[in-house]
C-alpha cells in the first residue's frame, strides 16, 4: 500500500515525539503503518529519491526531508522492519512494516476516540502515463467536480466503516484521470478502505454498525459500447463459444482496453486465467489467444471498432459520471453509499433506493437496459417498477 496521509493527526504530535522519538511526518507514517496492518496490507511503500518528490505534488507532511526522516526514526527506534531499496532499484520502491510494539504504541495514542479523516491535498488528480501530475484545467466543471467530491466526503467523514474484525475501513475519496479529462475519472478512496480489502471481506462490510449489500452494474462497459452501436446487447457477454466463460471475460475485457492488437494477444497469453486452462506454455498460450480472439471478434462484431483502441480509458470516464451521480442521488436522500468503481455498497435496508439510483444514473448515461448484480451473491436483480420511481 503506498504512503499517504489518510488521518488528521496533530493532536498525538506531542505524544509521538515523547513515545516514539519521531517529527509530525513520523506520527502520520506510524498510523498509516498501523491502519495497513488492520486493513491486512501490511507493507507500506515509499520512495527515497528526491526526484520522485520534485516531480509530484505531495501533502506538506509528505515531503522528500519530511519523509526519509520520519522513516529513519521509526527504523532507529526498532519501531518497524524495514527493507530500504539502494539507488537505481529498477523501479521498486523502499517498503516497511509496523513492528506489533508499534501497532500497540500507536493504538495507545490513538485511545477510544478515532483521529478524524484528513480531507485530501488535491480532490481532483490528473497524471501522465508515467503517473506524473499534470496541471487541472482551471473550468468551471472542475469546480463543481470539486463542490461535489466535498459533498460526498464530508458524508464519508460522518460514518465509521468496519470489517467484521474491527479494523476501521473509512476513507476519503478523490477523482483520478489520466491523459486528458476525458479519460478516467474514477473515485479511489485514499489509503486503507473497503475498496483494496479482499471480497470476502468487503462482503461482511459494516456501516455504522449495520450490515450491507453491494450491488453492481453487470457487463457494463460492454453494455455501454452495445448502447453506443445500438445494438441488444447478448444475454452474456462472456459466453464464447465452448470456452470456459471466464477466459471469455478475460478476453473480452482485454480486447476494449487493449492499445494494439499485438497488447491483447500479449496479455491474454500471459493473464493468470490462461495459466489456468492451459500451463504447457508461452508458445502456446499465444496461439491460444489467437484463437480466443478471434472468436471474441465473430461473437461480438458490433463493438468490434472499439477492440484495441484503448477504450477503456474513455468509457472509465462514463462509468465515474454515473457513479459521481449515484452517490449525488443518495445522498439527496440522507443515503451514504460507498463506492467501488463500478459497484456500490448500502446500508441493506438501503437497497432499494440504491437500485433506483443505479437505474437512473445508466439512462441518463444512455443506458437504457442496464442489468445490476448483487456482489458476493452471483445474482442477477430486475429493479421492479417501485423502485424505478422511488
Amino acid at each position: 500500500m503506498p504512503l499517504v496521509v489518510k488521518y488528521e493527526t496533530s493532536r498525538i504530535w506531542g505524544p509521538a515525539r515523547e513515545l516514539l522519538g519521531v517529527c509530525k511526518t513520523g506520527a502520520a507514517i506510524s498510523c498509516a503503518l498501523n491502519d495497513a496492518c488492520e486493513a491486512g496490507a501490511g507493507f507500506v511503500s515509499y520512495s527515497r529519491s528526491r526526484d520522485y518528490y520534485d516531480k509530484r505534488v505531495n501533502h506538506p507532511l509528505l515531503g522528500f526531508r519530511r519523509v526519509v526522516t520520519g522513516v529513519d526514526q521509526l527504523d532507529a527506534g526498532g519501531w518497524i522492519e524495514h527493507f530500504k531499496q539502494v539507488p537505481g532499484g529498477r523501479g521498486w520502491q523502499s517498503s516497511m512494516v509496523a513492528t506489533p510494539e508499534l501497532r500497540l504504541v500507536v493504538q495507545e495514542l490513538i485511545g477510544s476516540s478515532p483521529l478524524p479523516l484528513a480531507m485530501p491535498f488535491q480532490r481532483v488528480l490528473l497524471r501522465d502515463k508515467d503517473r506524473l501530475p499534470l496541471p487541472i484545467p482551471d473550468t468551471r466543471e472542475i469546480d463543481r467536480m470539486v463542490r461535489a467530491i466535498d459533498q460526498v466526503n464530508e458524508a464519508l467523514a460522518s460514518v465509521d466503516v468496519r470489517s467484521l474484525t474491527g479494523a476501521r475501513l473509512s476513507a476519503l475519496l478523490v477523482r483520478i484521470f489520466n491523459g486528458d479529462m476525458s479519460r478516467g475519472g474514477r473515485f479511489y478512496a485514499v489509503g486503507s478502505s473497503w475498496q483494496n480489502v479482499p471480497g470476502d471481506v468487503r462482503a461482511s462490510v459494516l456501516l455504522d454498525g449495520q450490515e450491507t449489500v453491494e450491488l453492481d452494474y453487470s457487463t457494463l462497459h460492454p453494455s455501454l459500447l452495445y448502447s453506443e452501436a445500438g445494438e441488444p446487447l447478448p444475454s452474456d457477454c462472456y459466453s464464447i463459444g465452448n470456452w470456459p466463460r471466464q477466459m471469455g471475460k478475460r478476453a473480452l475485457l482485454i480486447l476494449i482496453n487493449a492499445r494494439t492488437a499485438q497488447e491483447a494477444y500479449g496479455a491474454l497469453a500471459r493473464s493468470p486465467v490462461m495459466a489456468e486452462y492451459f500451463p504447457e506454455g508461452q508458445d502456446q498460450a499465444f496461439a491460444v489467444a489467437v484463437r480466443l480472439i478471434a472468436d471474441v471478434r465473430s461473437v461480438h462484431r458490433p463493438i468490434e471498432r472499439a477492440f484495441h483502441s484503448d477504450a477503456g480509458a474513455r468509457l472509465m470516464r462514463q462509468d465515474s459520471r454515473i457513479a459521481g451521480r449515484v452517490l449525488g442521488q443518495l445522498l439527496k436522500k440522507g443515503i451514504v453509499a460507498l463506492p467501488v468503481h463500478d459497484s456500490f455498497i448500502v446500508k441493506t435496508k438501503d437497497q432499494a433506493e440504491l437500485e433506483a439510483a443505479m437505474i437512473e444514473a445508466a439512462e441518463r448515461e444512455g443506458l437504457k437496459s442496464a442489468k445490476l448484480g448483487r456482489k458476493g451473491k452471483g445474482e442477477e436483480i430486475t429493479p421492479n417498477a417501485h423502485s424505478l420511481h422511488m
